[in-house]
C-alpha cells in the first residue's frame, strides 16, 4: 500500500476538535464529498480550506448532505475579491457545540463581513480551531514520509 493513495489523515485539533484531512483539499472529487456526507450521518463535519492568497471558506454537512457554506476570495486576475454564502444559520454551528449566542454571533461576522486576511483568523478564534493554522493533507504525507526515512 502507498501512502499517497490514501485519501485522509484523522489527527486531534485540539481537545474539542478532531481532524479530517482529505488529499482533495479543494474538495472537488466525488468520493472526498462522499465520505464527509456519509460521516456526517454519524456526526456534523465542516471542511475547512485556507488558500493561502487566494482565500479561505468552508463547508458544513449534516445528515448525509451538505447544509451550508462560505467562500472569501481575496481576489485574482480573473476574480473580484468577494464573499458568497448560503445558509448560514446559528443552527449550523450550534452543531459543533457552540452555543446560541456564540452562533449567532458568527453567523453575524460572516454574513456582514468584508474581504479580509484577518476574517479567517477570527473565524478560527470564535470556534477554537486556532492549530489548525499549518495543518494541511500534504504537510502530513511530508512528515509521515520523513519518519518513515529516519527509522
Amino acid at each position: 500500500m502507498n501512502i499517497e493513495d490514501d485519501i485522509a489523515f484523522l489527527y486531534p485539533v485540539n481537545d474539542e476538535w478532531m481532524g479530517l484531512l482529505l488529499a482533495d483539499e479543494p474538495l472537488i472529487e466525488r468520493d472526498s464529498i462522499e465520505l464527509l456526507n456519509n460521516v456526517s450521518n454519524i456526526t456534523p463535519m465542516m471542511h475547512i480550506y485556507n488558500a493561502d492568497d487566494h482565500g479561505w471558506g468552508f463547508k458544513v454537512f449534516n445528515e448525509g448532505k451538505m447544509i451550508a457554506e462560505f467562500d472569501c476570495i481575496y481576489g485574482t486576475l480573473d476574480e473580484e475579491p468577494m464573499i458568497r454564502h448560503n445558509d448560514l444559520k446559528p443552527e449550523v454551528f450550534q452543531l459543533f457545540k457552540l452555543n446560541e449566542e456564540h452562533s449567532s454571533e458568527l453567523v453575524e461576522l460572516l454574513a456582514n463581513a468584508e474581504v479580509s486576511h484577518e476574517l479567517v483568523e477570527k473565524f478560527k478564534t470564535r470556534l477554537g480551531i486556532e492549530e489548525f493554522s499549518w495543518m494541511s493533507y500534504s504537510y502530513m504525507i511530508q512528515e509521515y514520509m520523513n519518519m518513515i526515512e529516519e527509522d
